[in-house]
C-alpha cells in the first residue's frame, strides 16, 4: 500500500473471509487505532475503483478436507475470519453434495459493537442443519441481550467448550491472540485430544500456543534454496523461542552461536531462547523489514555469506541460493576450528 507520506510502500498480510471462489476474495480489515497506519488509511480511502497490489492467497492454516469429522471452529475478536471463510466452505460443500459435516462455530469478543459477521453467521445457520454457534461478550453493553446477541458472559474458555461440546472425535481450528490460543490449546491437549487434530493460527508478534519441546527444526544451509494491527500468521510446530531444544536433538541447535549483520556493523551471540534471527536482530535494535513474520510473504530474506540456518518451519516463500528468511530461521553451530558463525548482509 502506498500511502502519501510515507517513505516506501507498506506490506500487511491479511486473511481471506470468504471460501475460493472465481469471482473475487474478500479482506476483512477493522479499523485499527493509534499508529495503525494502513487500516486507517483503508478505511478513509478505499472505495470502488481503488487499485491494490498483491502476492496470491497463500498460507497453511486450512480446513483439512479429507476429514469427515466434526469441526469444531474456535475464534477471538478479528481471529474469526478466516472462521468465516471455513464455515462457508462447509456449508456449500453440504448443499453440494448433501451431506452436512457437523459445525460449531465458537466466538468471542467484547460486545455487540464489536461483533463482526454476526447476521452472516445466522445465514449460514439456515443453510446448514448441523452448524451450531455460540458467542461469548467479554464486555457486554446495555443494548446487548443475553441469549439473543450472545451466548455467555465472559471469555472464551476450556469450561465453554465442555459446556458447549459433546466432545468426541472433533478436529479444532483456533484463532485469536496469544492468551486465548495457549489457554485452549493446552486445555485440549490436557483433554487428550491429538495434537494432528488442532489448527491454529495467532495474530500479532510470532506468538505460538505450545508449550512443548519442538521437534527438529528442518535444516537448511546458506547454499540452499513495522506493522499495525494486522493479521501475521504464524501456523505449525512451536517457535524457536518458546523451547529449548528436544533430547537427543542435533546439538547445533541449541547455541551459542556467533551472528554477525555485516552491513550494520552490529554482532551478538545467539542461543535458544533468543528467538528467530528477526527476534535477535531486534533485539539488538535492528530494524530487518518484515511483514508476516511465519515465512509466508518473503519480505525478511537476507543474503547471507557465511554459516548455516535451521528452519523452525520450512517457509512458503521462495528463497534463493545464498538467503534466508529471517521470520522463520534459527543460526546453525559449525562444527571447525576457524567458524566465523553467521554472516547476514543486513
Amino acid at each position: 500500500m502506498t500511502i502519501p507520506g510515507q517513505d516506501k510502500p507498506a506490506l500487511r498480510t491479511y486473511t481471506l473471509s470468504t471460501t475460493a471462489n472465481p469471482e473475487h476474495y474478500r479482506l476483512s480489515i477493522r479499523r485499527g487505532e493509534g499508529n495503525a497506519l494502513v487500516s486507517k488509511f483503508m478505511h478513509a480511502n478505499v472505495k470502488e475503483g481503488f487499485k491494490i497490489e498483491a502476492m496470491s492467497p497463500r498460507g497453511k492454516f486450512v480446513l483439512d478436507k479429507s476429514s469427515d469429522r466434526p469441526v469444531v471452529l474456535v475464534s477471538g475478536g478479528v481471529g474469526l475470519t478466516p472462521m468465516i471463510a471455513m464455515a462457508t466452505h462447509l456449508v456449500e460443500e453440504g448443499k453440494r453434495t448433501g451431506k452436512f459435516r457437523p459445525v460449531y462455530f465458537i466466538h468471542g469478543t467484547n460486545h455487540g459493537g464489536s461483533h463482526a459477521f454476526g447476521k452472516h453467521i445466522e445465514s449460514l445457520q439456515s443453510q446448514h442443519p448441523g452448524l451450531k454457534s455460540y458467542v461469548c461478550y467479554s464486555d457486554p453493553r446495555e443494548a446487548d441481550k443475553l441469549g439473543k446477541t450472545h451466548d455467555n458472559v465472559g471469555y472464551v474458555t476450556m469450561e465453554v467448550l465442555k459446556q458447549v461440546l459433546p466432545f468426541g472425535q472433533h478436529d479444532f481450528y483456533l484463532c485469536g491472540p496469544p492468551p486465548f490460543m495457549k489457554s485452549l490449546h493446552d486445555g485440549l491437549v490436557a483433554l487428550g485430544v491429538p495434537k494432528d487434530r488442532i489448527r491454529y493460527e495467532s495474530f500479532g508478534a510470532a506468538t505460538v500456543p505450545k508449550t512443548q519441546a519442538a521437534a527438529a527444526p528442518k535444516p537448511n544451509g546458506h547454499d540452499a534454496p513495522q506493522a499495525g494491527p494486522t493479521m501475521e500468521k504464524v501456523a505449525g510446530p512451536i517457535a524457536a523461542s518458546e523451547a529449548a531444544p528436544p533430547a537427543g536433538a542435533d546439538p547445533s541447535l541449541a547455541g551459542p552461536v556467533q551472528v554477525r549483520f555485516a552491513r550494520s556493523g552490529v554482532d551478538g551471540e545467539w542461543t535458544r531462547e533468543k528467538g528467530t534471527l528477526l527476534e535477535f536482530a531486534e533485539a539488538l535494535g535492528l530494524a530487518p523489514a518484515f511483514a508476516c513474520r511465519s515465512g509466508i510473504c518473503g519480505t525478511c530474506t537476507t543474503r547471507i555469506t557465511a554459516g548455516g540456518v535451521h528452519y523452525v518451519e520450512e517457509p512458503i516463500a521462495a528463497r534463493g541460493a545464498g538467503v534466508v528468511l529471517l521470520c522463520c530461521s534459527i543460526p546453525r553451530a559449525g562444527t571447525g576450528q576457524d567458524d566465523e558463525g553467521v554472516v547476514l548482509d543486513a
